[in-house]
């Protein structure tokens, strides 16, 4: 019933480092909660208030070497930008001291706006018999700043979010800008060569973003060359220490040459 009870339960240090280790993770410039604190009235429930509380210390403490200094063998310390709280509704006379944002916004590449996403993904809460209708056309919601530099008129005041922000990120920038402007959506794999030289400009890197993007890079390369891969078993259940046989099948289903050098399977038992 209450935010205090939520955390003994959970164990408040244990959960905060969570919280701390996700963000050192995937390093937010901007982080929004869905609930407010105990002082603006709380989220209705316990945990709901609780997980604002632990979003506003763990804003603080993830870029602190002395907090759960453990996980600094894995990931490195992080400091967010800034922490808004997602409002209600506000009173008219109120909407000039937020930013807005549309999440009615239409993705032509997605085909949805984002409202029919969100409507989609908020129908598959199952447990509590939740459904949303599909919601399209402008629909604002309304960021209230809480902590760190505060935003003027988009979340993103201030943060550059171009690859010219990571040392050494401008060639990649510029290889993939390219192969975005030139990209044939009927001939995907004329991008190829562009996008290789992407991946060749972020080899030897170790930035947190260089990782990350080097393997959805490695994805897109595929999907452009038009690869399928799949595995099947000769058996449909098989138990720890097991022999199973498994026939793999590469299918090269575009006009770009392609060079099959080795075959792997992982996180085989």
């Amino acid at each position: 019933k209450t935010p205090e009870e939520s955390l003994q339960i959970w164990d408040k240090n244990q959960v905060l480092a969570d919280v701390v280790w996700a963000i050192r993770r995937f390093q937010p410039d901007v982080i929004v909660t869905r609930f407010p604190g105990p002082e603006k009235g709380g989220g209705g429930h316990g945990h709901h208030t609780a997980s604002f509380m632990l979003a506003r210390e763990a804003f603080d403490l993830s870029n602190d070497p002395n907090a759960f200094p453990e996980q600094l063998e894995f990931v490195s310390p992080w400091q967010p930008k800034r922490l808004l709280w997602n409002t209600w509704r506000p009173h008219h006379d109120d909407t000039e001291q937020v930013i807005n944002v549309d999440t009615g916004e239409f993705n032509p590449v997605l085909g949805r706006s984002y409202g029919e996403i969100a409507s989609l993904a908020r129908s598959q809460h199952r447990c509590q018999a939740f459904g949303a209708a599909l919601i399209r056309g402008t629909r604002f919601e309304y960021m209230v700043h809480e902590k760190g530099d505060q935003a003027e008129g988009d979340l993103f005041d201030e943060i550059s979010t171009s690859w010219d922000r990571i040392k050494g990120g401008a060639e990649v920038g510029r290889y993939l800008q390219e192969a975005f402007e030139n990209f044939n959506i009927m001939q995907p794999q004329k991008s190829v060569p562009t996008l290789l030289k992407a991946y060749q400009a972020m080899e030897g890197k170790t930035d947190y973003w260089y990782q990350v993007k080097r393997e959805e890079l490695k994805w897109a390369i595929a999907y452009c060359s038009g690869m399928w891969f799949e595995a099947i078993s000769d058996v449909p259940i098989r138990a720890i220490g097991d022999s199973v046989t498994l026939t793999a099948q590469v299918l090269k289903r575009l006009d770009i040459p392609v060079k099959l050098t080795s075959v792997t399977f992982q996180n085989i038992g």
